[in-house]
């Protein structure tokens, strides 16, 4: 007697058991794996983002030291403008490029720890401290070439030609050499003083503009200054 087709091919009980007992096994490490990756990525960004959560201006004023700093920032053309665009702490000192961010960030745990053992209790002594503070954060725009001032301000973004960037541009004068004093009030630079007092008093040309021409000049010069410390 010739046995039915599907009873030669027909899984046993044991085979099914194994096969379900492969499934599950399959299962459990496939999400073994994932959770295993997954757990890594978390463990790995948590430090990042435990770091972005205090990229915000909130958080940097939270520190007593920084209320005396903000009062005078908020006067600021970065912070009161035309525009309506209100500049905060991380735009100018917070870098983008992630190996410049890292470094950033792990020098910021002197400052906590400044904060923690040496505090700034008075406005006196905060100002007392600031012209240090200023030439590090000086220092540091020098090193990148400004990159957080032309984030915003690139050359090519302007509306219509500016002179003194154009003579910058052509000499290679990055931004923090001119405009070093624009939001947190004046503190002296005296290497860059200097040499704007010297181009102040540098002689004229030999050949003297007529009258009407050098009064033409004045005004587009004048003009030129105000548009700068408007937009900034």
């Amino acid at each position: 007697m010739k046995s039915h087709p599907d009873d030669t091919h027909a899984p046993t009980p044991a085979v099914e058991r194994g096969k379900t007992r492969r499934r599950t096994i399959a299962g459990f490490i496939s999400l073994s794996v994932i959770g295993v990756f997954a757990g890594g990525m978390l463990v790995g960004a948590a430090p990042l983002l435990g770091m972005k959560a205090t990229d915000s201006t909130e958080f940097c004023i939270s520190c007593h030291s920084m209320t005396h700093l903000w009062e005078v920032t908020k006067a600021s053309r970065h912070f009161q403008n035309g525009s309506g665009v209100q500049v905060g702490c991380p735009s100018c000192h917070v870098p983008h490029p992630i190996a410049d961010y890292l470094q950033v960030k792990m020098l910021a745990l002197h400052d906590v720890y400044s904060e923690v053992v040496n505090p700034v209790n008075t406005k006196e002594d905060y100002e007392a401290r600031r012209p240090e503070l200023a030439q590090k954060v000086r220092a540091d725009f020098l090193k990148n070439d400004s990159a957080q001032c032309r984030t915003c301000h690139a050359y090519e973004n302007f509306t219509r030609p500016i002179k003194s960037h154009d003579r910058a541009q052509k000499a290679g004068t990055t931004c923090i050499k001119c405009h070093y004093n624009l939001v947190h009030g004046e503190i002296p630079w005296d290497e860059m003083d200097e040499g704007k007092q010297k181009q102040a008093s540098a002689a004229p040309d030999k050949t003297e503009p007529s009258h009407t021409e050098g009064k033409s000049t004045r005004i587009a010069d004048a003009g030129e200054r105000k548009h700068d410390n408007e937009t900034n």
